[in-house]
């Protein structure tokens, strides 16, 4: 599976530090102790180091057990789960291929940290449809829905906003679609919400205590950034298309802007961000043109995968469309994990939440059509 290069040697790193420190989010590097994950997300360096040394397992090992378990166990739950909810004999069939070949793709040609934003709904979403139909009491889906709500928030820490997505898909359903009194309704969005926090709060608790670690043993290594930089990348998102002013889809382009503007500024420090903010809304007032231009090719190649992942679905839909609330939710969903492909590239990695949930719409919109037909009655719907 397919790493980043940069990812996988800070990886190395977390573990090493790990090893030698028994912390957690601690890394080694040449120059000393640090903070792991320096310029990315942080839950990938939490939970592969503390695999590895759980089990004894290399690296290597464990970044292929890692992600393979989490691709192939949202494949076996999303299939149970819509062919627990699916009425249509044709849909059953169908859906475990199609899961299939969307979590081979994603695992096989994606990979990394992408694969988040692609095992998460798949899992949830089927599940959660399935029990708001047969939990007439309502006190399994709300269990569901705090478990739900941990995951996303845990999934937030190894690709940003992965998660985000589902949340809103969630919220839309249960105030929405699902069909139950508003108490129940408002205690399960209650719970969702507060499975989120938990996730959140279990990764405050990390940092805290590794930040407590450092300020004894390497004080100076606490001025390291650490997140995801949010202006550089869309920043150099503006060479999607080819242009005069010297914009290409390159890190490196975006460090030497800002070192020309303000040289004193350190790479994804605070002020490196400010300037990139600041060139950006200055490329958009001088050059409406092009920033618009940009912007169309972009959600050209959107339009495109959004076509190609809900397929016959759409079809489907035109001709038996499920309930509006419904399909609000999933768009709400689809539209939302869209914004990483429009603000930076559309490329299969950053669309792949996008693309994940257009393939669940398209899978329920087809079931959809095919159960008015009595001979594709399914016993279970």
């Amino acid at each position: 599976m397919e790493i980043m290069g940069s990812r996988y040697r800070q990886l190395q790193e977390a573990l090493e530090g790990y090893q030698l420190t028994g912390t957690a989010l601690i890394s080694q590097t040449g120059q000393g102790l640090g903070p792991a994950g320096v310029s990315d997300d942080i839950g990938t360096y939490y939970f592969i180091p503390k695999i590895a040394v759980t089990f004894a397992l290399t690296l290597d090992q464990t970044i292929e057990l890692f992600y393979g378990l989490m691709m192939a166990g949202a494949v076996v739950l999303s299939a149970a789960g819509f062919i627990l909810f699916f009425r249509s004999w044709a849909s059953v069939l169908i859906t475990p291929l199609v899961l299939g070949v969307l979590g081979y793709i994603s695992f096989a040609k994606v990979g990394d940290v992408y694969l988040v934003s692609c095992a998460l709904p798949m899992a949830i979403v089927p599940l959660f449809s399935w029990l708001a139909k047969v939990d007439k009491g309502g006190s399994v889906l709300t269990g569901f829905s705090g478990i739900s709500g941990v995951c996303i928030g845990l999934a937030h820490y190894m690709r940003a906003h992965a998660g985000t997505g589902l949340l809103l898909y969630l919220c839309a359903a249960i105030f929405w679609h699902l069909g139950a009194a508003r108490a129940r309704r408002i205690a399960t969005f209650g719970v969702l919400i507060a499975g989120v926090l938990m996730g959140h709060l279990f990764f405050q608790a990390l940092i805290v205590e590794r930040d407590r670690y450092l300020l004894v043993h390497a004080p100076g290594a606490l001025s390291a950034i650490t997140g995801h930089p949010f202006w550089h990348s869309i920043y150099i998102g503006f060479g999607f298309l080819s242009n005069d002013y010297g914009i290409q889809y390159l890190d490196q382009i975006a460090i030497e802007k800002v070192r020309s503007i303000a040289p004193s500024a350190k790479y994804l420090s605070e002020e490196y961000e400010i300037t990139l903010r600041q060139e950006v809304m200055r490329l958009v007032a001088a050059h409406p043109l092009f920033t618009s231009m940009t912007l169309f090719a972009k959600s050209g190649v959107i339009a495109m995968y959004v076509f190609l992942s809900v397929n016959l679905g759409l079809v489907a839909a035109k001709f038996r469309p499920i309930p509006r609330p419904l399909a609000g939710a999933f768009w709400s969903a689809i539209v939302f994990s869209s914004l990483p492909g429009l603000l930076v590239i559309p490329s299969v990695a950053y669309l792949l939440g996008m693309i994940t949930c257009g393939v669940l719409y398209g899978l329920y919109s087809a079931n959809h059509f095919f159960s008015a037909s009595p001979l594709n009655s399914h016993s279970s719907g």
